[in-house]
């Protein structure tokens, strides 16, 4: 009997995302900015030549870290057995679009992996946002990867406390992809991961 198993997460991590929380303050504010100069070794720095440094680093200790290595490698073996054994693994593509717009305003490049979830693997779906008119959601991460999309923007919320309101996000088109995959399976329980995708 297929069934769904959602796992307790926020937004996968990417190195845009870290940047993403000081963003403000580097842009807006002449002493945090100058602080932040110093501390790169970059006194007088500009915003956006603060900004692509710290994309730079985070980018490098992504990429050569050996605990971060290691750690990717057994995350990605464990979920390319998942899908060897059936499993449908679907991730969200995250919600890099506005911040992306603004790094492009400032005139700083982000390489494409700056903006990628970093649960995104050759063994995993990616979901992206619609808006209600089925049109690709300004507030998809570009470079992201994404496979298939479903509404998620505007969506109503309820939980059991008796607490309401709208949110958007990828976050939460990826449940109701999880839901099709769930109909499709009960229809079709032989479907493959790779099936279900196409």
């Amino acid at each position: 009997q297929p069934t769904v198993q959602v796992i307790s997460q926020s937004q996968g991590e990417t190195t845009a995302r870290q940047l993403e929380m000081i963003f403000d303050g580097v842009v807006n504010n002449q002493a945090f900015r100058q602080g932040v100069a110093q501390t790169l070794g970059q006194p007088g720095a500009t915003a956006a030549q603060i900004c692509k440094s710290l994309l730079d680093e985070a980018d490098a200790v992504s990429g050569k870290d050996p605990l971060v290595q290691k750690a990717r490698q057994e995350y990605q073996l464990a979920a390319r057995e998942a899908y060897r054994q059936g499993v449908t693994y679907v991730v969200a593509a995250g919600n890099h679009g506005a911040f992306a717009r603004q790094l492009e305003q400032l005139g700083v490049e982000a390489s494409p992996s700056a903006f990628r979830n970093i649960l995104v693997c050759d063994h995993a779906t990616v979901v992206g946002a619609n808006d209600a008119q089925g049109r690709e959601s300004s507030l998809n991460s570009p470079h992201s990867g994404i496979e298939v999309r479903a509404l998620g923007e505007d969506l109503a919320w309820h939980s059991e406390d008796g607490q309401s309101g709208v949110h958007s996000g990828t976050s939460f088109a990826t449940p109701i992809v999880a839901g099709e995959i769930l109909r499709e399976l009960d229809k079709a329980p032989a479907l493959t991961p790779f099936q279900l995708e196409n």
